[in-house]
């Protein structure tokens, strides 16, 4: 899973590697860090030193652990995130063109 964070410059992406429900967690110490390796396996080398777990703890049945690293956006991210974001702004525009000369329409007696 990809999630863009951070601001203009400077953003980067959370790769997710793994999430793991704790009811899905083995109870032999060997057994839970074979399924750490697994998912510190998936990951690129270049990021694996910047692995990362986050704790989900609800005190429930569904506590989780995501692992996961974050990495720059690449420049073709970016451009589809700017493109994307020129799209959504003209779609904004054009519908507010029309709002307004709808509202002008019935204000504005011709």
């Amino acid at each position: 899973m990809r999630e863009e964070a951070g601001t203009t410059e400077g953003h980067t992406v959370k790769e997710r590697l793994a999430e793991i429900k704790i009811y899905d967690l083995p109870d032999r110490l060997d057994a839970v860090l074979d399924k750490l390796n697994v998912a510190r396996e998936s990951a690129p080398p270049e990021y694996r030193h910047a692995i990362r777990l986050e704790w989900e703890c609800y005190g429930d049945y569904d506590d989780s652990v995501e692992i996961f690293y974050e990495r720059p956006v690449t420049d073709e991210e970016t451009s589809v995130r700017e493109e994307s974001e020129r799209q959504a702004r003209a779609r904004r525009d054009a519908a507010e063109r029309a709002e307004y000369h709808r509202l002008k329409r019935k204000y504005e007696p011709s």
